[in-house]
């Protein structure tokens, strides 16, 4: 389940976990957005994001890195 008072504390989690790099200008590919896009829980916090919220996830600024990626291969076998 997931709780969108705890979304910018999960996303910090991920970054400092090493899992995924936030940048402040585009710089991960439209792919790699659509490949992180498919997965379950990250469209359920798309889903509860505030419509007026003041945190916003630019689909272009966040892309898994290489130990983000190793993890989701590992979780999907």
């Amino acid at each position: 389940v997931v709780h969108k008072v705890n979304i910018p504390q999960y996303i910090d989690n991920l970054s400092r976990l090493r899992l995924i790099s936030i940048h402040e200008e585009p710089a991960a590919s439209e792919a790699t957005y659509l490949e992180m896009s498919r997965y379950k829980f990250l469209k359920e916090i798309e889903a509860d994001v505030p419509k007026r919220s003041k945190i916003a996830i630019h689909p272009l600024s966040v892309h898994l890195t290489e130990l983000g990626r190793g993890l989701l291969a590992i979780c999907s076998l």
